[in-house]
C-alpha cells in the first residue's frame, strides 16, 4: 500500500527553488505573517516576549493581557490583509514555494477526495496586488499567475 499525498490547487505563481523569499529566516522566524506585520508597520502595543521568545518575567502574564496582545495583532491582520499566502509543496523534507492569491487554495487531504464544483472567483482587484506584491519582492519570477495543481507530504 502506498501513502497518500495532500492535493493542492490554487491560483498563484511557483517559486524557483533558487529564488530568495525574504520571510525566510531566521529574523522572521521563516514565518509569512510575521514578516507581513513587519513590513506593514505593525507595533504590539506592549512586549509579552523576549529576544528568544520566552516570556518577558519568566511566566506567563494574566489570560486578559495575552488575550490583548493577540486580539492587537488580529485587528492589525484584518486592516491589513496580506495579498499572498504562501502554499508549501513537494515535502516537509524539502519545502518548494507557491504564492497564491488568497481564497484561492483548495485542498484535498490524505487521499480523501475533495469535490469541486467550480474554481473559486479571482476578483481582478486580489490579482492586482499579488501582481504588485510578486514584483516587488520576486522581480526576477516572471511567471503570470495560473491556477497550480500540486503535492504535499508533510
Amino acid at each position: 500500500m502506498g501513502t497518500s499525498t495532500d492535493a493542492q490547487l490554487c491560483f498563484g505563481v511557483a517559486l524557483p527553488e533558487d529564488t530568495d523569499i525574504p520571510w525566510r529566516c531566521d529574523k522572521f522566524g521563516f514565518d509569512f505573517e510575521d514578516w507581513w506585520r513587519v513590513t506593514t508597520g505593525y507595533h504590539p502595543p506592549f512586549e509579552l516576549f523576549d529576544s528568544r521568545g520566552a516570556w518577558l518575567d519568566g511566566s506567563a502574564p494574566p489570560v486578559d493581557v495575552v488575550s490583548a496582545y493577540y486580539a492587537a495583532q488580529k485587528a492589525w491582520d484584518a486592516a491589513h490583509p496580506a495579498p499572498v499566502l504562501e502554499v508549501w509543496h513537494c515535502s516537509d523534507r524539502y519545502k518548494m514555494f507557491i504564492v497564491a492569491v488568497p481564497g484561492t487554495l483548495i485542498e484535498a487531504r490524505r487521499g480523501y477526495p475533495q469535490p469541486i464544483a467550480a474554481l473559486p472567483e479571482v476578483d481582478p482587484a486580489q490579482v492586482r496586488a499579488f501582481t504588485e506584491f510578486c514584483q516587488r519582492y520576486f522581480p526576477e519570477v516572471q511567471a503570470e499567475p495560473g491556477w497550480l495543481l500540486s503535492s504535499w507530504w508533510g
